[in-house]
């Protein structure tokens, strides 16, 4: 009787042991922090994030987007083990943050092969600002195989994704009037 209760005794110590240690683990994880892990196998683009290592629950965490040449970003996916996480849009197509939840994240993203055709009204009254330098600058500049003028519209075809609508409108703007 005496050895069993020394049996049921350790028996029970170590359930408590046991019991602690799978609690204290997810504490011990609170305390030193998250990671965010970013797929290896992501191709045609690249995606960084801010930081990686050591986020607390809440911190917000910056994902930056960059489509190779010639590819387009599609989507982007943070996931837990048991959930996705949502993605705010700062920059469409370049710039995403979420709130670091608690527990490690996984990061991957799609490209496609594709380009993008942006038409910009520069307004009426400025057709004069169009000229074959300006034009050939926007080619080159944005590695476009073809920028068109039809009336007050300038059309360039197969922008890479990594321009902003502001980043072209500056530009061309700054095209049409160097070469006046």
């Amino acid at each position: 009787m005496k050895q069993n209760r020394k049996v049921l005794s350790l028996i029970l110590v170590l359930a408590m042991f046991i019991g602690l240690m799978s609690s204290s683990t997810h504490k011990i994880q609170a305390l030193i922090g998250y990671s965010v892990n970013i797929d290896g196998n992501i191709t045609d683009g690249v995606v960084a994030a801010d930081k990686t290592k050591d986020i607390t629950k809440g911190e917000t965490v910056t994902l930056t987007v960059t489509a190779d040449s010639d590819y387009i970003f599609k989507s982007i996916s943070v996931t837990t083990e048991t959930e996705t996480i949502e993605t705010t849009e700062v920059v469409k197509g370049k710039t995403y943050t979420f709130k670091m939840p608690d527990s490690n994240v996984n990061v991957t993203a799609e490209f496609e092969k594709g380009s993008i055709a942006v038409l910009i009204d520069v307004g009426e009254g400025h057709e004069s600002l169009f000229t074959e330098d300006a034009l050939d600058l926007m080619r080159i500049y944005f590695g476009v195989k073809k920028a068109t003028i039809e009336g007050n519209i300038i059309k360039l075809e197969g922008v890479n994704s990594n321009f902003s609508e502001n980043d072209i409108n500056e530009k061309i703007w700054y095209f049409l009037l160097r070469n006046r």
